[in-house]
């Protein structure tokens, strides 16, 4: 919608790192705790962050003992899982057999070492276990750590996950000492976060790198299935979706012949009531919305309505929400109240600063209490605003209607029910242009 129209350790001897050295987020209050694990050491927040979640237990007595050594069987079980495997049944009597049998069979380890399942494991072990476990390739780089020459351990530093000590001021890996059950707590949390970081998904727009939010839905529209008309009309042909054909109008428009709208193939459309001024911030009617949406529905279309929104609080967006329900009394509308709001080209107003968090309360206090008063509520943005200003996992409760012009095919990257497409439309009934639309029936 077009302005004229309506228009985001201490040190210690192994240190294991993600590439932005990401650190455990702080527990809330009341998670377990062990008396011997106190807060202010450096494992802290490892060992208790992987014990709020059920990865590691402490011992019978209570304590967790963070000096104590970690044995093969434990550290397979706990790397295999937090490298993103399933859990192993038991092939044998001893508990780690299904985990040594699942680490020897996909070349994590060799036998002879697998199955020392009550012996300490080595540093180095760890080392080749996590590298393998992740899908990490040997590095053949020169070795940073001056005690050891191992390509897997290299990857690891490369990759900022194994980083070593520098207690001595010389970068040791200790390839033969053990590994603690306060260090292999750290080893499990970042092998975990590097994991989940590897399989997440990302998409770029304007220069910039998001990871894909799965609690979004997805667009599962294809590419191939849109088309114009000799008349500019978009129509999409594809699976379980059918569309239906539609328009926004405002009094920018003027007199509209709405039975010539209907006649010529307008299935929908989505009518402005009103609007909030960039600067003043007051609310102001559009001066054919009685006429419009009178005619629209004399002419057997469906009907929406949108409110040009300006809203800066959730105040504003809950007035603005009240003023759209007291101007629909008296009239029947089949399609959905729009929250429509937009920033204004060049800058100069007052809702330049609204940061995202205050616009989606905004866009859910509208919706909110739109859906209150009976109606079915609905989200506008462009592209830009629906990557960079709303926070989409607020919306969901809500259709999206997408703007992107310009382009044979959306792009955008989440779900939307209606898209429109253009703002140079001409449809029989109306003089000059006109925004055009199309809705997802699925």
């Amino acid at each position: 919608m077009t302005l004229h129209k309506k228009k985001p350790l201490a040190a210690l001897c192994l240190v294991l790192a993600l590439c932005v050295i990401l650190q455990p987020a702080a527990l809330a209050a009341g998670t377990k705790t062990f008396p011997d694990v106190k807060q202010g050491v450096w494992y802290y927040d490892y060992v208790t962050n992987l014990t709020s979640s059920g990865v590691i237990n402490g011992l019978p007595d209570g304590t967790f003992n963070p000096g104590g050594n970690v044995t093969t069987g434990e550290a397979m079980k706990l790397i295999i899982l937090a490298a993103g495997y399933p859990a192993q049944s038991a092939t044998g009597a001893n508990w780690a057999s299904g985990y040594a049998a699942f680490a020897v069979k996909n070349g994590f380890m060799g036998s002879d070492e697998a199955y020392n399942y009550n012996t300490a494991i080595s540093r180095l072990s760890v080392a080749k276990l996590a590298g393998k476990a992740l899908g990490l390739v040997a590095s053949g780089a020169e070795s940073p750590f001056a005690d050891v020459s191992n390509g897997y351990a290299t990857a690891l530093y490369e990759k900022q996950i194994m980083v070593g000590s520098l207690d001595t001021g010389t970068r040791l890996l200790n390839p033969s000492d053990s590994i603690t059950r306060a260090e292999i707590s750290a080893i499990v949390w970042r092998v975990q976060q590097y994991k989940q970081q590897t399989n997440a998904k990302y998409l770029t727009f304007g220069g910039r790198k998001f990871e894909v939010m799965d609690s979004v839905p997805a667009s599962t529209y294809a590419a191939s299935g849109f088309s114009k008309d000799a008349n500019g009309i978009m129509s999409y042909a594809g699976s379980g979706v059918t569309v239906k054909h539609g328009i926004d109008v405002s009094e920018f428009q003027g007199n509209i012949d709405w039975q010539k709208v209907k006649a010529s193939g307008v299935d929908f459309a989505i009518i402005r009531v009103g609007g909030r001024y960039f600067v003043s911030g007051s609310i102001y009617d559009d001066k054919y919305f009685q006429q419009n949406i009178k005619g629209a529905t004399a002419a057997g279309i469906d009907v929406g309505v949108y409110f040009f929104s300006q809203a800066t609080t959730t105040a504003e967006a809950a007035e603005e929400a009240d003023y759209v329900i007291a101007k629909l009394k008296g009239y029947s509308i089949t399609g959905p109240v729009v929250f429509d709001w937009e920033n204004k080209s060049g800058g100069g107003a007052r809702t330049d600063n609204v940061d995202s968090s205050v616009l989606t309360q905004c866009a859910v206090t509208f919706s909110e209490r739109v859906t209150a008063a009976g109606y079915a509520p609905m989200v506008y943005f462009n592209c830009t605003q629906g990557y960079l200003k709303y926070d989409l996992r607020q919306l969901t409760d809500y259709p999206f209607w997408l703007a992107q012009f310009g382009v044979s095919a959306p792009t955008f990257y989440y779900d939307f029910a209606m898209w429109q497409y253009g703002d140079n439309g001409s449809i029989d009934g109306i003089s000059g242009n006109v925004d055009v639309d199309i809705m997802f029936v699925k």
